[in-house]
């Protein structure tokens, strides 16, 4: 159970995040468990002093940052899910995606995902940063610095840098390897493959 107290933590996060991620918890919802479950998310989320009406959110409209974390929140609890589901969640979104579809169409290489990662970041994000950090032939170090929204994030986005380094690599793997809520600087995740 979530506090009133991390709540308006979590809300207090400068910066906004456009409407599309908040369409791809919807499809997520409503194609793994129903229709019914995603008014029980909406229903979590409204307890919490924050409504959100999925089905009204436009793909380019601007949201608070912090409701990102909030609804990822909202679905784990509501539905009972563990983290790993929430990775899982993450892994999906890409395919939901219409902007990410039409990019990774664009640009299938490592090389030119790793390269436009910062600016696709900004087209979703006023908050934080992704930074390519190290990049070689067998993986490839991602930074996401200046954003600390929730460790429940920090599993999604594991899942969701995999999937999109699969649809180039499909053996990729990744994993947090840094995490701001342990302690360290930023968030790093490490995408490696054979």
């Amino acid at each position: 159970m979530i506090s009133k107290e991390e709540i308006d933590k979590i809300m207090q996060t400068e910066g906004q995040v456009k409407g599309v991620v908040f369409q791809t918890d919807r499809e997520y919802v409503k194609n793994h468990f129903g229709y019914e479950k995603l008014k029980l998310v909406e229903q979590k989320l409204a307890d919490w002093g924050h409504p959100l009406v999925y089905d009204k959110i436009q793909a380019l409209e601007w949201l608070p940052a912090g409701m990102r974390a909030l609804s990822l929140l909202a679905v784990k609890e509501a539905l009972e899910l563990k983290d790993e589901d929430i990775r899982n969640m993450g892994a999906q979104a890409p395919k939901f995606s219409f902007i990410i579809r039409t990019l990774l169409g664009f640009f299938m290489s490592i090389e030119k995902i790793v390269k436009t990662s910062p600016e696709v970041w900004q087209r979703h994000w006023t908050a934080g940063q992704i930074v390519p950090e190290q990049i070689n032939e067998k993986s490839i170090t991602l930074r996401i610095e200046n954003l600390n929204l929730h460790p429940l994030f920090c599993k999604y986005e594991e899942g969701y840098f995999e999937r999109i380094m699969q649809f180039v690599k499909p053996e990729s793997k990744v994993r947090e390897v840094k995490c701001a809520f342990k302690g360290d600087p930023y968030h790093e995740y490490e995408v490696s493959w054979k």
